[in-house]
């Protein structure tokens, strides 16, 4: 595009199915191409979103209408005035006015804007004006027809000469053109063809080749392929990503979004290779299904764990019915945990066998080839009894202190956008061990609701768990803190659950001491 012949104009197609990636081409060509300036030539580059003037009836106008706007911001009156005598052919006559321009000081441009490319854009400007509804109207009256097409070719005509007399390079990039009606799509390149093909200018088109192809098939007697390949000289096919890199693509970006660098756990990775990667299977799906996960966890993301949340919207998204029953059923699927044991009662387990045995036989998810049991008994655990006879790992390597969701407390975090009140969020736990001065703080009823909370020690682990130095400073912070307001009778009152603070000290006293007889403080 920079170095090519374009003295007769040039159209380029990047070619690409939808999800394929052509618009992230386009920004990339588009940033390169300003890194790489001429040394004897000014490269414009002009975007032109197809899309934004679909049904308007305005698309062909609204291309050059663009085009002259890209090349010249607004001028004063007295600019253009001079833009417009510049047009014309009596030199005697223009050369006197702008004369006068000049001595009177009121000729200056914009320093980026030179006389010949404001003419330019002035005559892009009339091209767009010519081809409006209103103009066509008006010219289909009775005589007007041929003085419409005259003066269409006759700004036409006097463009081409004021581009050939000039080097710089314009460089229009129309992307969605895949998206556009299938008329429009056909006055659109007719348009390019008939009335922009110019010198200097390069047209990048942006498009899926099958469909553009099928909508030209109405103007060209259903040869729309042959049509295409005229019109585009110079094609470049997206190339195919395969789906190891597509899926290691996702990884990055879903760890990106928890600020993690891997997976903490095996589970974690079954998630993804089973319940998300199953379903992607394009860029497009990658960007469909990160919209709404950076949506979800942003919202929940204190009170939901970050794999358990990309594989219930995962199935949201692409296998909404599996997340439907998943929902009917989600208290038959978690863990029913009674302090450290992980009980279940003879007809949890028979009702949840009658439930997947009737999605068995009335073959209800018989239009999705995805092994739906197997995503369950990785989301789920504890439906493993079911299929394993009974055989199952009680917690399915899921930690105490984590909120995933095949914990029944946990379980509604993942069907809602918006953190219940009544729960403790995550966030919470997180300030109160590991950002808030302790030693300082003065304790009200929301901090105490946190101290004392009868997840708080499963949560010590976790945030606490290291040998670093920061987390012992912090477990004697934490020692101190409830030695000062275990006993005050008023903070007593204001515990979460009673009786629980004692064993607290206890704990933190014993890890405390243990780490000074091992020589950390």
């Amino acid at each position: 595009m920079l170095t090519g012949d374009d003295s007769d104009g040039l159209v380029v197609g990047v070619e690409g199915e939808w999800g394929s990636g052509k618009t992230s081409i386009k920004n990339m060509l588009i940033e390169r191409l300003q890194q790489m300036p001429l040394p004897s030539r000014k490269t414009h580059l002009i975007e032109f979103d197809a899309w934004m003037y679909s049904r308007s009836g305005e698309m062909v106008s609204a291309l050059f209408s663009e085009i002259a706007a890209g090349l010249s911001p607004r001028l004063k009156w007295y600019q253009r005035q001079r833009v417009r005598l510049s047009g014309y052919r009596g030199r005697a006559f223009k050369h006197v006015v702008q004369l006068g321009l000049d001595i009177l000081g009121a000729c200056p441009f914009p320093a980026n804007v030179s006389i010949v490319m404001a003419v330019i854009s002035w005559g892009f400007q009339a091209l767009s004006e010519e081809l409006s509804n209103d103009t066509l109207q008006g010219g289909a009256t009775l005589g007007r027809g041929v003085k419409a097409a005259d003066n269409l070719r006759q700004a036409r005509d006097a463009l081409k000469r004021n581009l050939d007399s000039q080097s710089d390079k314009i460089i229009v990039f129309i992307d969605d053109l895949d998206r556009l009606l299938d008329d429009e799509i056909g006055s659109l390149i007719q348009a390019m063809k008939a009335v922009g093909d110019l010198p200097r200018v390069t047209y990048v088109l942006f498009y899926d080749k099958a469909y553009v192809a099928q909508a030209l098939d109405k103007v060209s007697h259903d040869r729309g392929a042959e049509f295409l390949e005229k019109i585009v000289q110079i094609p470049a096919a997206v190339p195919e990503i395969s789906l190891s890199e597509l899926h290691e693509m996702l990884k990055n970006e879903i760890l990106r979004v928890g600020w993690r660098n891997d997976f903490s756990l095996g589970r974690e990775q079954d998630i993804f290779d089973q319940c998300i990667c199953p379903f992607i299977r394009s860029k497009r799906d990658i960007v469909r299904f990160l919209n709404d996960f950076r949506l979800y966890y942003t919202a929940l993301g204190d009170d939901v764990e970050l794999l358990d949340l990309a594989g219930i919207t995962a199935l949201q998204m692409f296998f909404p019915e599996l997340y439907s029953w998943i929902w009917e059923n989600r208290y038959l699927l978690v863990d029913q945990c009674v302090g450290e044991e992980h009980v279940r009662y003879l007809d949890e387990f028979a009702e949840l066998n009658d439930s997947i045995e009737k999605v068995d036989s009335e073959n209800l998810f018989k239009e999705n080839l995805v092994n739906w049991k197997e995503i369950i008994s990785i989301l789920f655990p504890f439906a493993n009894c079911v299929r394993m006879d009974g055989a199952f790992d009680p917690d399915g390597g899921v930690p105490l202190s984590y909120r995933s969701a095949c914990k029944k407390k946990h379980v509604d975090a993942y069907f809602r956008l918006v953190p219940s009140s009544k729960n403790i969020s995550e966030m919470r736990y997180r300030r109160f061990l590991c950002e808030t001065n302790l030693d300082t703080i003065q304790p009200d009823a929301d901090l105490m609701q946190v101290a004392y909370s009868s997840e708080l020690y499963a949560k010590i682990s976790r945030y606490l768990g290291g040998d670093i130095q920061n987390s012992t400073e912090r477990l004697c912070m934490l020692l101190r803190f409830y030695l000062k307001n275990n006993f005050l009778s008023d903070i007593q009152t204001l515990t979460y659950e009673r009786g629980v603070f004692h064993p607290y000290v206890l704990n933190l006293f014993d890890v405390a001491c243990r780490k000074r007889r091992e020589g950390q403080i």
